[in-house]
């Protein structure tokens, strides 16, 4: 069986999962042992925290711009799916 356990403890992470997923931004950014995606995740949080509150938005507004689906993707995407 499979589980998602989905939190940002790591603590319960690391005593429950063998196997990890960091998604973020809405994009897979690891997969694999649950040690080293943690780690990984650990030292991304702790140089996200270090920047400026500017530097924070920006790669916030940045991620989220990701996100958004352009217009013409929009009317494309609507075409695919009402043919």
């Amino acid at each position: 069986k499979t589980i998602f356990f989905i939190s940002h403890s790591l603590n319960q992470v690391r005593e429950f999962c063998k196997t990890g997923m960091w998604i973020e931004g809405g994009e897979l950014v690891e997969f694999g042992d649950i040690d080293e995606v943690c780690d990984h995740y650990s030292q991304y949080v702790d140089e996200y925290n270090a920047k400026s509150e500017k530097e924070k938005k920006q790669i916030r507004d940045e991620k989220f711009e990701k996100r958004l689906i352009k217009k013409n993707e929009k009317q494309s995407l609507l075409k695919k799916i009402f043919k």
